[in-house]
């Protein structure tokens, strides 16, 4: 009995340790954002011919702020730019998607060399 109550101590401590170092682990600033998802815009324009204005930055934002988002590592800021949303991961500025106008959406999966660090 004593033993179990000592491995649950410990994996209670270590779920709280996993859970405080994502709650703790800092996000990209929104210059940062900006400027990594003009980057993916930039790739895109040049890989499929495109004419989107990378200056034209309409609005930035992250996910909610939620003890799930956080705990999970599933936070991403969403960048608009020329009514292209980007979205990319807050903590790491992984490209995860982009959404064009009339629906047309292109993923990592898509192209995975185009997006590369």
């Amino acid at each position: 009995m004593k033993k179990l109550i000592v491995r649950l101590t410990l994996l209670l401590a270590v779920i709280i340790i996993i859970v405080g170092y994502q709650y703790a682990r800092p996000i990209l600033t929104s210059d940062e954002a900006i400027s990594i998802a003009t980057k993916h815009m930039d790739t895109v324009n040049n890989k499929m011919n495109l004419s989107y204005k990378t200056n034209n930055i309409e609005s930035s934002w992250v996910n909610k702020d939620t003890f799930w988002n956080i705990a999970s590592g599933n936070r991403k800021w969403s960048v608009f730019i020329d009514g292209v949303g980007i979205d990319i991961n807050a903590y790491t500025g992984e490209f995860i998607e982009m959404i064009f106008p009339l629906d047309g959406v292109l993923t990592n999966d898509d192209h995975p060399d185009w997006f590369l660090k």
